[in-house]
């Protein structure tokens, strides 16, 4: 007997059954026939391997078992994503608004592009960078391009770390 009769039969068909079981169940039935019962089966089965149609009753219940069993899984690992992409967009959404609520606190005003610009945003990093420059902007360019405002020169007596007040104090001594 050719041994592709077994391997065709024990893949794929151990939905809601133990392995180990399913193989006994399959090596008997298989077993019990004449060999040219065997010859003819696998030659059915190979000729019919991609449209086969499964027979009997307790095949039938073993592959329904196990679609639903997938199912369930599925389910339960599609809702699990669901949550935590659910969770991200909400934390992004939260991050989005509080941005927005700083620059309306300040009264800077953005334009149609700039809006859409941050609602386009899903970068977590990027969203929290946006609402700490809005902290300190001034502009809305400033928010997206937060370049250092230069720092007036240091005077002299700033040089040596005394205030400028301080040293018109001990100019008038």
């Amino acid at each position: 007997m050719s041994e592709a009769l077994p391997q065709v039969l024990g893949h794929g068909f151990t939905w809601g059954l133990e392995a180990e079981r399913f193989r006994l169940y399959v090596d008997l039935a298989v077993s019990s026939l004449s060999e040219a019962a065997c010859r003819a089966l696998e030659a059915l089965m190979m000729y019919k391997m991609g449209n086969y149609e499964v027979q009997t009753k307790l095949f039938r219940e073993w592959i329904a078992m196990g679609f639903e069993k997938g199912h369930r899984e599925g389910l339960k690992e599609g809702l699990k994503e669901g949550l935590k992409e659910g969770i991200l967009q909400g934390l992004q959404l939260g991050e989005l608004a509080a941005l927005i609520e700083v620059l309306d606190a300040r009264g800077i005003q953005l334009d149609k592009e700039s809006h859409q610009r941050l609602i386009a945003c899903t970068d977590m990093a990027q969203l929290r960078l946006w609402l700490r420059n809005a902290l300190k902007a001034h502009t809305a360019r400033e928010l997206f391009d937060p370049r250092p405002k230069p720092r007036p020169p240091a005077t002299r007596s700033a040089k040596r770390g005394r205030s400028p007040s301080a040293s018109k104090l001990r100019s008038r001594r």
